[in-house]
């Protein structure tokens, strides 16, 4: 539950940060793997899921998974800061960076 909380609250976002902490903030809630580190992230959760990962696979997949849970962390206490920042809860503000990142997925 508590990864999916943090999953949730880190759908990117196009927010408009007014000043720089608030922009190192939202850079830090906004942070994303590279789209072939993604790609190839996928691919050893899919093989891993078959037992197809050779060791170095499987070291390469936890260094990946391990970067991401940091990740997640720094953006649960990024939002919290930007939340108080702008005196804001956090669940007002998290459907405010997460409807604007519909808005901004949307085709």
């Amino acid at each position: 539950a508590v990864v999916q909380l943090l999953e949730f609250l880190s759908e990117p976002s196009k927010f408009a940060a007014s000043n720089p902490i608030e922009l190192a903030l939202v850079e830090v809630i906004q942070r994303r793997l590279a789209p072939n580190e993604q790609k190839r992230l996928e691919e050893l959760r899919k093989r891993g899921e078959w037992g197809e990962l050779t060791d170095m696979e499987h070291e390469e997949l936890i260094t990946y998974e391990d970067q991401l849970e940091q990740w997640r962390v720094e953006r649960l206490e990024a939002l919290m800061e930007l939340a108080v920042a702008l005196d804001m809860d956090l669940l007002t503000l998290n459907r405010q960076l997460v409807s604007e990142s519909k808005l901004f997925h949307a085709v």
